[in-house]
């Protein structure tokens, strides 16, 4: 997940995602959802990969692309994974600070 202030820049990442699956190979079956998931908080979702394995590459590749993140400085975003069975639960919540904390204290 992709994770920030919902603006312009938002949307235009979202494009710029959308992008570059299409452009790299194997990444054409990847879809890219936009949701909101409070008043100061949205995500751009990125699914659906085979295994954790995958997505961690992806989320290690996609960090390079510097042109994705132009019209972000850091601190602005987040890039983090979460599982199929934890996404629903993240909504359920809408405790984005305690995931951010499971995350990093678990997989970062």
């Amino acid at each position: 997940i992709f994770s920030a202030q919902q603006d312009a820049k938002f949307s235009g990442f979202r494009s710029g995602l959308s992008d570059y699956n299409l452009m790299k190979p194997g990444n054409v079956g990847l879809s890219v959802t936009m949701s909101t998931l409070d008043a100061g908080r949205s995500l751009i979702v990125c699914k659906e990969f085979p295994n954790a394995a995958a997505a961690k590459k992806y989320l290690n590749e996609m960090r390079n692309v510097n042109l994705l993140f132009r019209e972000y400085k850091a601190g602005e975003y987040d890039l983090m994974l979460i599982s199929a069975d934890n996404f629903p639960r993240l909504f359920v919540k809408k405790d984005y600070a305690a995931y951010k904390a499971f995350y990093t204290k678990n997989y970062k």
